[in-house]
């Protein structure tokens, strides 16, 4: 009996401690995403910032059970409003998030009017309230006791196109009494109002972003097509926003929700007062997630692929941007920079816990906490903020003012908290370059992917290094340059021989003298296939050397991602793949080469390639960011001695002209490309027979 006692009261407090657990913290880890050197972001696991405080239900409040979360806003008291559609109520919440009244209706003329379907709704600083009475085609203000003190419905204006829906889904007012209506399916931006609700016009809209072909396609209609033909053509639109909200600067923020995969970018924009110009500038940025590819389950028993789709912003007093991602049901926090702060919540159209949500359709800010509404799960969540959030986001505060020093010891903090946080490493950077230690800024750039900081610095420390050492590095260059001039001479009236083997020289003079010694190698049979492969093999690990041993400035090398043997072996390839098909081929196109001078053509054609990647080496360690236009100039260089070298090559041994050497080189990559596919297709079905083997012999054995 004692021991069943003691069962059951471990089974109570497990359950209990259970409970608590799965109400106290967001079930998906929090994570943040790192910008690489090369452009990519990778989502490393993070402290969290956030944490659920409490999940609103009507249960809870203790009222009628809720038809369909819409929207959520707060008034200036720290009061939440919450819009139940689908029934048409409005649950208002004080500041602890208690229950204070319900709103069923307005009363418009003495008349009580409903607002069913109804998708949003907004507070102004003077207590007003806005709804967006969607299906009724129209936006309802109200006083604080329900009274309808204004109407807006569609503009009579030449403005507003004869198709035009006025579909109300997003409502929000500036300082000066300004009102910004979003309309459902409005490509043309939102509709402003001023404060005698007088329509001004469309302010902002999405731009439609056109490939190269688009744009040609468009040019041959209009020169080609009549205005009726013209008139019944499509067109591409802009996609429409899905959320608007305005800052305490009156600065208008706007959010674009699902879209085409390959244009989800920049979807949250910051807008200056005349609409027509997004501040942030963060066009190139993908906002939300990278793609998962994650399929789920629709009504019908069909199944659909899950894109990005940012349904709502918030934004606080420090500019720090609140991103909801309605398919992952997840929260993106960034900086006025595009900088991922954290990432917190999820589902995936799943979620039941607390944190995760099923169909979140709007958030909101309460002070620090953050409030997310469940359109299918009819919850409010509120996130509130923990103190490494709090500390996270003053640093960042003070960074991007550039108070860099007195941030220092808050990332310190940080990085002790949390190693994996890229935004302490380049605040502590940028501390150190504040404070003249420039060999420890670059350090902590280098391992923050922080660019910037670590030009900064070097520019610094190379400034200092050729103050003090110049005179000694002008007497060095000039005493190199006459020894050389004057041994050239000697040797030029001695007829002396440095080099004394032949092929060797042949080898060094084919890059001052292409035509010359490659016809050499076809008439006089010079040339050394021994010396040819080991041009190759150079060209194989100064090609490695160049991506390891390059400088951070210039060299997108990620040291997890970057295997030295594979790298090496593709280099080479390529270069033994284009000698194959280009043998293979140069007796279809009537080639007089063999198969040995092509390969000590092409291997002789490698040196200025392999004089750039050891060039590469010192330069991209001793260069500063704004003489990169010299770098790349130095490369445009030796490619151009490179493609001299490789057509006086292929057009000697093989007896061409110019245009017949295009022809050949076309049908060699494309060859190349041929054999590749043959390579990978070979591959998997090695691997699918090895498979197969390896399963038969298994259920052999255990049959």
């Amino acid at each position: 009996m004692l021991h069943n006692l003691r069962i059951f009261f471990f089974v109570i407090v497990f359950s209990v401690i259970l409970s608590l657990s799965l109400s106290a913290v967001t079930p998906e880890n929090s994570y943040t995403y790192w910008s690489g050197i090369t452009g990519g972001r990778t989502a490393v696991s993070s402290k969290p910032m956030y944490k659920v405080y409490d999940e609103i239900t009507a249960d809870s409040l203790g009222i009628e059970q809720i038809g369909e979360l819409n929207d959520v806003c707060i008034d200036t008291e720290g009061n939440s409003y919450l819009l139940d559609g689908k029934k048409s109520r409005i649950i208002k919440l004080d500041k602890d998030y208690k229950l204070l009244s319900e709103i069923n209706s307005v009363i418009s003329d003495g008349v009580e009017t409903q607002f069913k379907d109804a998708k949003s709704i907004y507070v102004d600083d003077n207590g007003l309230l806005y709804i967006c009475d969607t299906e009724g085609s129209r936006v309802l203000i109200t006083d604080e006791n329900r009274k309808v003190i204004d109407v807006i419905t569609v503009p009579d204006s030449g403005l507003i196109p004869d198709n035009f829906i006025f579909a109300p889904i997003k409502v929000a007012v500036d300082s000066s009494d300004n009102i910004y209506v979003l309309c459902r399916d409005s490509y043309q931006g939102a509709l402003l109002f001023d404060k005698d609700h007088t329509f001004c016009g469309f302010f902002g809209s999405n731009k439609v972003s056109l490939s190269v072909v688009e744009s040609i396609s468009n040019a041959v209609k209009r020169v080609f097509s009549n205005n009726e033909r013209l008139s019944v053509s499509g067109s591409t639109l802009p996609y429409s926003f899905s959320d608007i909200i305005i800052d305490k600067n009156d600065f208008v923020y706007t959010a674009t929700g699902s879209v085409s995969k390959s244009e989800q970018t920049g979807q949250i924009k910051k807008f200056n007062p005349s609409g027509d110009y997004d501040i942030l500038n963060l066009g190139t940025m993908k906002f939300g997630d990278e793609e998962f590819n994650a399929t789920i389950n629709i009504d019908d028993g069909l199944t659909a692929n899950l894109y990005t789709d940012i349904l709502g912003v918030a934004v606080d007093d420090n500019g720090f941007i609140y991103c909801l991602e309605a398919s992952y049901g997840k929260v993106f926090v960034y900086d006025g920079k595009g900088n991922n702060l954290t990432v917190f919540g999820g589902g995936m159209r799943e979620g039941f816990q607390k944190g995760a949500f099923k169909n979140p359709s709007a958030i909101a800010l309460n002070g620090t906490d953050v409030l997310v509404v469940d359109r299918l799960k009819g919850t409010l969540t509120v996130f509130e903020e923990m103190p490494y959030g709090k500390l996270v986001k003053e640093m960042q505060c003070l960074t991007n003012k550039g108070n860099y020093s007195k941030a220092a010891a808050g990332w310190q903090d940080v990085l002790s908290q949390d190693a994996n946080s890229q935004l302490a490493y380049v605040g502590l950077a940028r501390a150190a370059y504040d404070s003249a230690d420039y060999e420890k800024a670059m350090k902590l750039a280098k391992t923050g992917c922080d660019r910037d900081t670590y030009n900064l610095a070097f520019t610094e420390i190379r400034n200092k290094f050729n103050a003090d050492y110049f005179p000694l590095f002008f007497i060095l260059i000039v005493l190199v340059l006459g020894l050389s001039v004057f041994f050239v001479i000697l040797s030029s009236k001695r007829q002396l021989v440095i080099i004394k083997n032949k092929d060797v020289r042949d080898m060094l003079s084919s890059v001052i003298h292409p035509f010359e010694k490659f016809a050499d190698i076809k008439e006089h049979k010079t040339g050394s296939l021994t010396i040819a492969w080991i041009l190759i093999a150079l060209f194989g690990m100064t090609s490695v050397f160049k991506t390891i041993y390059g400088g951070f400035l210039f060299t997108d090398y990620v040291k997890n991602d970057f295997n030295s043997i594979s790298e090496m072996a593709r280099n080479m390839g390529i270069v033994v793949l284009w000698i194959v098909c280009s043998w293979a081929l140069s007796s279809i196109m009537h080639g007089i080469g063999t198969l040995k001078e092509i390969t000590i053509v092409t291997s002789y054609s490698l040196i200025p390639l392999i004089i750039w990647n050891i060039l590469y080496i010192v330069l991209s360690n001793t260069m500063v960011m704004t003489e990169g236009g010299f770098f790349k100039m130095a490369e445009v260089i030796f490619l151009i001695i490179f493609a001299i070298m490789i057509i006086a090559g292929t057009t000697v041994i093989h007896d061409y002209d110019f245009f017949k050497f295009l022809g050949f080189v076309l049908l060699t990559v494309f060859a190349m490309a041929v054999v590749v596919l043959l390579i990978v297709l070979i591959g998997l079905l090695f691997s699918q027979f090895v498979n197969f083997v390896m399963t038969l012999y298994v259920e052999t054995v255990t049959w």
